[in-house]
Order: structure tokens, then C-alpha cells, then sequence
């Protein structure tokens, strides 16, 4: 029930500073390490209002999903989603396909590499008790050797995936759908970037209504989302980023919705 907000590294952006003076807020989250978030940002954020920073981190982004992990209550489940990837593009789209559906049912997402689980998830799977794990994303991500890994462990393993990023997120799509979200009333963010789905997922969830990634460039190049929209009644969609990052095609498309 709090919104994640984004800023630079060395320090608060003014933008997010602003926000946080509206907001009131007088206790904040950061989410990583020194390297990621400098102590320049906890100092802006109590020249903000802020009076509690706590920091959530690991020694790398595998520890700090653990660590996020963490501090949720457990439920003997969690999704684990990739990490890491051979270029920067391929190392987010699951697991943010997945952010609206894990937070709606406030359980984790952890991180592994295609080549094996790190230490940090192995540890949180087995501190957190979790018996049973939903990869997000197909083998070419996620390997049946990191499946095999999980059954050593005495875990039980399911998936949601489809051939591509835009597929896999119409799975999370539906699953979020079967836990109780709203199809009809959907947030949209570019699927070759990820700030915009990053900042989008717990707002959705708090909503209760479901997060799609898309091609913000070229409307009509998978044509599977718009179809998933059609068929639910799409109301109303709540497009994120500029018409830079979201054409203004991508607008029109989705007006010609049933």
C-alpha cells in the first residue's frame, strides 16, 4: 500500500522530493545498496519529512530482492523470475510482468541467473520455508536446469510463459485475472524499457486491476495483447510514459477497442 518512486543515484530528484512533501511521508524505503542509492538520497529524503529511512539491500540484486523477500510474511510461495541477461533488456520484463499479480497476493519475486539459483535466492527459498515456486518466463530464460535446482531442493515448480516478453506477460496477465484483478481496467507500460512498469506494478495491484507490457513503438506488431484486451471489455487504460515512449498509434488502437 505504498508507491515506489524513482530517482537517481547520487542524490533525491526534485521530482520525487515533491512527491514525497505531498505524500506526507514520514517513513521511506530504500531499495538497494550504498552503490545504487548514496546516503545523499536518505539525506534529501529527510530534508523531505522523511523520519525513518530504512535501508533494504543485498551485496547484489539477487540479495536485495532476498532481502525485500524478507520482510513479507511468508506464504511457502514465490515467483523467481531472471536476474540477469546477456544485455540489459533481457534481465526485467518477467519479473515485472509479474509485479501487479505478486503484489496483489503480497508474495516475492526472486532472482536467478540463467546459469543457477545464487546463494541469496537458495537461502531465501529455503529460509522462507517456500514450497512451491512460479518461474516467469520461458527456458530461453530460465533454463530446466534452474527447475531441476528447485526439485532438488523439494520444491514444486510451475510456469507462466509465453515465446516472448509480450506473451509472457499476457500469462501473468491471466493469472492475476484467476486471483481477483480487474481485466477490464488495465495499466500499460513499454516493454523495451523498464521504468515506467516498475513504477506501475504496485499501483496496480493496489487497484486490483492488471499490468501489460506492450510495444510502444509499433501497434499492430503483436497483435495477441490487443486481442487479450478485446476479449476482456477493455474500459479504460492507463498508458504509461510519453508519446515518445508510447506512441500516440498505440492510443488510437486501443480507442478502437470493443
Amino acid at each position: 500500500d505504498a508507491p515506489l518512486l524513482l530517482t537517481g543515484g547520487d542524490g533525491l530528484h526534485p521530482a520525487t522530493a515533491a512527491e514525497v512533501r505531498r505524500l506526507g511521508a514520514r517513513r521511506a524505503y530504500l531499495l538497494g545498496g550504498s552503490a545504487a542509492l548514496s546516503d545523499a538520497v536518505a539525506d534529501g529524503l529527510r530534508q523531505a519529512g522523511v523520519t525513518e529511512v530504512v535501508r533494504v539491500s543485498g551485496p547484489d540484486r539477487a540479495g536485495t530482492a532476498a532481502a525485500v523477500s524478507g520482510r513479507l510474511q511468508a506464504t511457502g510461495h514465490a515467483f523467481l523470475a531472471l536476474g540477469w541477461g546477456d544485455t540489459p533488456a533481457q534481465g526485467w520484463p518477467d519479473a515485472l510482468a509479474a509485479s501487479a499479480l505478486a503484489g496483489t497476493l503480497t508474495e516475492p519475486i526472486l532472482l536467478t541467473a540463467a546459469s543457477g539459483l545464487p546463494e541469496a535466492t537458495r537461502r531465501a527459498l529455503a529460509d522462507e520455508a517456500v514450497e512451491r515456486v512460479t518461474i516467469v518466463g520461458g527456458t530461453a530464460a530460465v533454463p530446466q536446469a534452474v527447475e531441476a535446482e528447485l526439485a532438488d531442493m523439494g520444491i514444486a515448480v510451475d510456469r507462466l510463459a509465453g515465446p516472448n516478453r509480450l506473451a509472457t506477460s499476457l500469462a501473468a496477465a491471466d493469472a492475476h485475472v484467476a486471483a481477483g484483478a480487474e481485466p477490464a481496467r488495465v495499466w500499460l507500460a513499454q516493454a523495451g524499457n523498464w521504468p515506467d512498469a516498475l513504477a506501475a506494478g504496485p499501483a496496480a495491484a493496489r487497484t486490483g486491476q492488471v499490468l501489460l507490457l506492450v510495444d510502444g513503438q509499433h501497434p499492430d506488431s503483436y497483435p495477441d495483447t490487443y486481442a487479450w484486451l478485446d476479449e476482456h471489455g477493455l474500459e479504460s487504460a492507463r498508458v504509461l510514459g510519453g508519446p515518445d515512449v508510447v506512441r500516440p498509434t498505440i492510443l488510437q488502437r486501443l480507442n478502437r477497442s470493443p
